[in-house]
């Protein structure tokens, strides 16, 4: 499994709880994203900087602008100048360093270890994305969906990223693409694999590359079995029989941190010596397990569609 780019925690979401197995994976965990205008500097660094040293390396500062979160209370969003100076005083305090804020030093003195941590800044725009080119150290482009804007956005990381002598490349970049499950055609081929014993209409040379056919049940098993931890308000919801709308962020994450579970207990197993299981395997395992009565006995997560 590779190196997942950040966690992502809403207050109706579901996560992938930490279990005692030896994954050899890293996680890096991040903000995702918080504004230049309702904390101070000092104080977003200070935090910044706690929570470095508690994962030993592995956090990321997300920004934004703050646009709606702002305007809901009343706050005007950051402006590009206020997004770059903010970036910069958290590079900088957290690397152990001195920042003039508004005309005054400003800096962490209680770090034993200084440890720089990385900024991601949210950039749509072309002003914002010259501004991250020139000293972000990651830029997510939540609005690239196609290769034409992606470009366009490629052009001006790579124009503000020369404006200080720096390449491009220097830059981690996330931009947006939709994945979908693809549960029916996953399950479909896996299907034929089976009835025809992997050949003619069965034959397959890749089905150890599909993830788990990602529904309601697999995650419901992986819940009860402690796997799964759900955020109590989302897990109240489902408990309560209420349906979740299709293709909403609570019933997009149940599936998508279901299929992440599996495979880390696919590389455990691997990494124990049994390199012919795959996760179409623990699919089938999980599907029939959740047959039992005391999985039937708790309600797992509804949702009208034609992806089930």
């Amino acid at each position: 499994m590779p190196n997942l780019p950040y966690i992502q925690r809403a207050p109706t979401t579901c996560h992938t709880a930490s279990t005692p197995m030896p994954v050899e994976t890293t996680t890096f965990i991040a903000i995702t994203v918080s504004n230049p205008c309702t904390r101070h500097p000092a104080v977003a660094a200070s935090a910044c900087a706690s929570v470095q040293q508690i994962s030993e390396g592995r956090f990321r500062f997300g920004m934004s602008s703050g646009d709606s979160a702002l305007r809901n209370i009343g706050v005007q969003p950051g402006s590009v100048e206020l997004m770059e100076r903010y970036m910069r005083a958290i590079q900088a305090m957290t690397a152990g360093e001195t920042f003039d804020w508004e005309g005054h030093p400003v800096g962490l003195h209680w770090l034993p270890r200084p440890a720089r941590v990385p900024v991601w800044i949210a950039a749509e725009g072309p002003r914002t994305q010259r501004m991250a080119g020139r000293y972000a150290d990651g830029v997510v482009l939540s609005n690239c969906l196609t290769p034409e804007r992606l470009a366009v956005a490629m052009e001006h990381l790579s124009a503000g990223a020369a404006e200080v002598g720096r390449s491009v490349d220097d830059i981690e970049i996330w931009h947006g693409h939709k994945v979908p499950f693809m549960k029916r055609a996953q399950l479909t081929a896996a299907d034929l694999g089976l009835a025809f014993e992997r050949d003619g209409w069965g034959r397959f040379d890749d089905l150890d590359q599909l993830t788990i056919f990602a529904d309601n049940l697999v995650p419901h098993v992986l819940r009860v079995d402690g796997i799964l931890d759900y955020d109590p308000d989302l897990a109240a919801h489902i408990d309560r029989g209420d349906p979740l709308e299709v293709g909403s962020v609570e019933e997009i994450e149940i599936r998508a941190a279901a299929v992440h579970a599996v495979e880390l207990l696919k590389q455990h197993l691997h990494a124990d010596g049994h390199r012919h299981v795959t996760a179409m395997d623990l699919d089938y395992l999980l599907w029939n397990r959740g047959q039992a009565e005391r999985y039937k006995a708790i309600p797992r997560h509804r949702a009208r569609g034609v992806f089930y």
